[in-house]
């Protein structure tokens, strides 16, 4: 070989990217943590199975997808949606989604696009695992509804990567995979990004954009997508931006330390006396731990909190609104996770 050869081979050599590898996700690690975050709050599966049988067999409720949770209804059936936020475990999801199926009611679940079980980045670059359309085909046979656990302010903020773009691109991947995907759910909260997620739409903006409130916000993709547009029917935290909201009590909330589902003077804020929006749901009801709900509802002008019930409770109280009514059921699979 001549020595323009061995220069040009050199000058290549040096044009290219050092040469960097890495293990892909260690998925037995990921279920071990799984397992050890969230022990103090999981119940067995068959608490779930216990819900939903007490559902099945209350002759006055109609569950319904999320979709069709507003359609008109009859004055004598309570309309419930069952709700299925998937921030950790598609597994106990999917387990869900089969045992709904077996029973013969529909369930509405949220795949989270920047969970560490949909994929991961590497330099930029979104790298979905392969497992996800495999358990999406599972979901899809159990005949569930599925959507989208939006976080695109979660994008924006902890991987430096345009939150619209990854919505707008998931979204299409969802439904090239088979997935008829009709709504999204917000994750995580105000307090967290200075913004709801659901506020990426437009029609869903909570404060005027020229309020200077929390200088997270002017970085934050408010308002740059429309849901007519990407053929969104609903958003299924139910929410709606209030006319004049409060700012001094949208402040005084979202900066107040605690933020979290398992405190009763944040829940009661967000569920019934929230500053910055209103819900189009009558009654709210939260699996927040091992054998703990929350019940929020507003029912003919009065509001009522129950905060750290048991399961019986819950399902008395369920099965004791009124008819006519509309509740929102929400259940992270992870804390149905047990044997």
């Amino acid at each position: 070989m001549d020595q323009s050869g061995t220069t040009d081979r050199r000058r290549t050599t040096e044009a290219r990217r050092e040469y960097v590898a890495c293990n892909g996700r260690d998925f037995v690690n990921y279920w071990q943590q799984v397992d050890e975050c969230y022990v103090d709050r999981m119940n067995a599966f068959g608490y779930y199975t216990e819900l939903v049988d007490a559902l099945r067999v209350t002759s006055r409720i109609e569950v319904r997808p999320l979709r069709q949770l507003l359609d008109p209804t009859s004055d004598r059936k309570h309309v419930v949606g069952l709700r299925h936020d998937i921030d950790a475990d598609p597994l106990t999801a999917l387990r869900c989604a089969r045992y709904l199926a077996r029973v013969g009611l529909p369930g509405s679940f949220y795949l989270l696009h920047s969970a560490p079980y949909y994929g991961d980045f590497h330099d930029g670059v979104f790298v979905r695992n392969p497992e996800v359309p495999r358990w999406l085909r599972a979901m899809l046979v159990a005949g569930c509804e599925i959507g989208i656990h939006n976080d695109v302010m979660g994008i924006e903020t902890q991987f430096g990567v345009d939150g619209p773009t990854s919505l707008v691109t998931e979204l299409a991947w969802l439904r090239a995979h088979g997935a008829d995907v009709r709504g999204t759910v917000a994750h995580n909260s105000f307090s967290l990004y200075g913004a709801e997620n659901y506020e990426v739409f437009r029609d869903r903006v909570l404060l005027p954009t020229d309020v200077a409130f929390d200088e997270r916000r002017a970085a934050l993709p408010i308002g740059r997508l429309d849901e007519a547009e990407l053929n969104l029917r609903y958003e299924g935290t139910f929410a709606s931006p209030r006319s004049n909201p409060d700012l001094d009590a949208v402040r005084a909330f979202v900066e107040a330390p605690g933020a979290s589902v398992r405190s009763d003077t944040w829940m009661r804020t967000y569920l019934l006396d929230n500053p910055y929006c209103e819900w189009k749901v009558d009654s709210q009801l939260w699996l927040t731990g091992r054998d703990e709900w929350v019940l929020a509802s507003r029912i003919d002008q009065r509001a009522t909190l129950e905060f750290g019930i048991d399961l019986g409770r819950a399902i008395d109280r369920l099965r004791a609104l009124p008819e006519g009514s509309r509740t929102l059921i929400v259940v992270h699979p992870v804390y149905v996770r047990g044997s």
